[in-house]
């Protein structure tokens, strides 16, 4: 975006990006892909330098079920965000990447979960706890459904390290906090004790209906 000297002509600037941008989200939302694929190329001609509309095309693939496609978006996004230049941004992409490597339908499962957990882990040098607990404790969350998800290596640890991950992420989601999330996180553990092959098999399904209750008090 090229910085005007009338500070009223940047003004105008940013808020045609923001615009255009929430507009390509709205069209997605609404199912609308084809207005929103052209809206996204209209974000990416007038607005070259930024890379909105990467974003924007990431989510347009996803809605329709381009995941490969969205793939290429997000790792094409991290050419620029970089932790040094935009350390925020940096994190919210690895995210992204790796919520899409989660949930890819094709290719290794292990390895696909595996980028998954690599790009958590990445996000949460710089989504810390101090910096941003909101963010941090949906990372710790999402982190632990990879885990959880994990067809190879030790079930018991894997477990294990998921069952870490949401109670890290429990310090934040709290009921006053966010009670969705923390029924969310409360379920996603309770399913973690449920499954847990190792230690005492009855102690672990009695914290599992534990889980459980908690979680039915916000359900």
């Amino acid at each position: 975006m090229q910085h005007d000297a009338d500070p009223n002509g940047f003004d105008r600037e940013l808020a045609e990006l923001e615009a255009l941008s929430n507009g390509a989200l709205d069209l997605i939302e609404r199912g609308r892909f084809d207005d929103a694929e052209r809206v996204c190329l209209e974000l990416k001609r007038r607005f070259p330098e930024q890379i909105d509309w990467i974003d924007r095309f990431a989510q347009l693939h996803l809605a329709r079920g381009q995941v490969g496609r969205a793939i290429e978006c997000y790792r094409e996004a991290l050419r620029f965000r970089t932790p040094e230049a935009a350390p925020h941004d940096y994190a919210r992409t690895q995210i992204n990447l790796g919520n899409v490597y989660r949930i890819l339908p094709t290719g290794d499962r292990s390895e696909n979960l595996a980028r998954a957990i690599e790009c958590y882990t990445e996000a949460l040098r710089f989504r810390t706890p101090e910096a941003a607990p909101r963010e941090y404790a949906q990372t710790q969350n999402n982190l632990g459904l990879a885990y959880a998800a994990l067809p190879t290596g030790d079930r018991g640890e894997n477990l294990a390290q998921a069952i870490e991950c949401y109670r890290q992420a429990l310090r934040f989601r709290t009921p006053e906090a966010a009670p969705r999330g923390y029924a969310q996180t409360q379920n996603n553990l309770g399913n973690a004790y449920r499954d847990l092959p190792t230690g005492d098999r009855g102690k672990n399904l009695a914290q599992a209906i534990a889980c459980y209750q908690e979680t039915l008090r916000f359900r």
